[in-house]
């Protein structure tokens, strides 16, 4: 993971460059994860329920 500088607020989305993190979706379990990604990282849940994997 990238460490935040102290005069950032925010923190920066490392895939598209941005403080809007608009290419996320956030799991049951409140991780946020990288849309490209089919299951979360930390629990390993599908992204969509209908999802066969």
């Amino acid at each position: 993971m990238v460490e935040a500088k102290p005069r950032e607020g925010k923190s920066k989305c490392t895939v598209c460059e941005s403080f809007d993190l608009k290419g996320t979706w956030t799991c049951e379990c409140d991780a946020v994860n990288i849309s490209r990604d089919a299951k979360c990282w930390r629990c390993g849940r599908p992204r969509f329920d209908n999802e066969r994997v």
